[in-house]
């Protein structure tokens, strides 16, 4: 859908700085294409964040044969930013359409000018072909097409179903990032038993994670497990390898089912299936004032909402006017920088991996996978714990 976008910005500019530009007739053009892409993504019953994108759209444009004042101007380039907002579409792509289609003053006195000496040719005319659109889609398709068949040797009717639902960059970028972790024959065969694991790099929504993330997440944690303890590997392999399991391993659910089967047996193995969560995972908070790590404190609807994004997603944002709780607290950055310093510190006096970085201009933090599993870890504990605690 970049695609689409990308074509109708960059034929309306060869137009603009062939004529100087776009009279009134070439915008009318581009801006019913421009709709005509509203309505398609409303179609799209696949993808219900996009439909719900489409339909939004549709309504906020849809008395606006063409805009010709500045509220039309403002409905339009808002729905141009959901476009952009949600990833269907690039910033410089939705500036370049605000600037080719959006009324303007001057360009409506440009035009009553060059009334008087606009001569009809049948060379000045660029045509906007939306069929050219369309076989563009056709031949991204193919593309997809040949992807599916040649690389995950999926059958004729498994491509005909996902061709048309997810790009080439899409499949690429999924195909690439299993291959990392479990090798090319293996992250192959991972997509012939489930062909659902593509739609794994379809979210775009920033604030929906992809959910590869967290499957690729799960395949190397079940890897570690596995390979931890060299005297345990060879029956642990021999058990729970993807060779032998090449089901389970391919979905999100049957893999956080094979990851439990797996501790469980480590921990039989390590002699460890009675000992409480704490010892096992060798980290002991006795000498830790807990209670000053206030981002790890339970109870706090948006506290929990941040650690838990932390955990599941590696992230968080922060708005400008967001309160540490509700209504008060630390606000906006100033809640990066106190969660920052706490997780360095507190993972620092455990001596745990920790790798936190920030970005105060956008109010975002990030961690690294280590540092999320041993958050989870924290979490658990220190939550436990309360649950303990308010029982006695």
């Amino acid at each position: 859908m970049r695609e689409n976008y990308r074509g109708l910005a960059e034929v309306g500019r060869i137009i603009k700085r062939q004529e100087g530009e776009l009279n009134e007739q070439k915008r009318k053009k581009l801006y019913d294409l421009v709709k005509e892409e509203f309505s398609w993504a409303n179609g799209q019953e696949y993808n219900s964040e996009l439909e719900g994108i489409g339909l939004i759209s549709e309504q906020m444009v849809s008395k606006i044969d063409l805009p010709k004042s500045e509220e039309d101007n403002e409905m339009f380039e808002n729905a141009l930013k959901l476009f952009r907002s949600n990833g269907y579409m690039s910033t410089s792509d939705q500036r370049k359409l605000t600037e080719l289609i959006s009324y303007k003053e001057k360009r409506i006195k440009q035009e009553h000018r060059n009334k008087s000496r606009r001569i009809l040719s049948t060379t000045s005319n660029l045509a906007i072909n939306h069929s050219d659109l369309i076989e563009e889609r056709k031949r991204m398709k193919t593309k997809v097409e040949e992807y599916l068949t040649s690389v995950f040797h999926l059958p004729s009717e498994v491509v005909d179903n996902y061709s048309s639902l997810i790009t080439i960059d899409e499949v690429d970028a999924v195909q690439t990032k299993l291959s990392a972790v479990v090798g090319g024959e293996y992250a192959a065969g991972l997509v012939e038993i489930n062909p659902d694991i593509l739609f794994y790099e379809t979210q775009k929504n920033p604030r929906v994670p992809k959910q590869i993330g967290e499957y690729v997440r799960l395949l190397k944690v079940v890897n570690g497990i596995i390979t931890s303890e060299p005297e345990h590997q060879e029956k642990l392999d021999c058990e729970f390898c993807i060779e032998r399991n090449m089901r389970k391993y391919a979905s999100i659910e049957s893999l956080i089912e094979l990851k439990e089967e797996l501790q469980e047996s480590y921990n039989l193995l390590k002699g460890t299936d009675e000992q409480t969560e704490e010892s096992s995972s060798g980290i002991d908070l006795s000498s830790i004032e807990i209670h000053k790590y206030t981002f790890l404190h339970p109870g706090k609807e948006e506290v929990e909402k941040r650690l838990d994004s932390l955990i599941n997603n590696g992230e968080i944002v922060v708005g400008d006017h967001e309160h540490w709780t509700s209504t008060s607290g630390a606000r906006g950055s100033r809640i990066v920088r106190v969660i920052y310093h706490q997780i360095n510190r507190l993972l620092d006096q455990l001596g745990l991996h920790y790798n936190c970085k920030t970005n105060y201009a956008d109010n975002t933090l990030r961690i690294d996978d280590e540092t999320r599993y041993n958050l989870k870890v924290l979490r658990d504990m220190v939550y436990e714990r309360g649950k303990n605690e308010a029982s006695l």
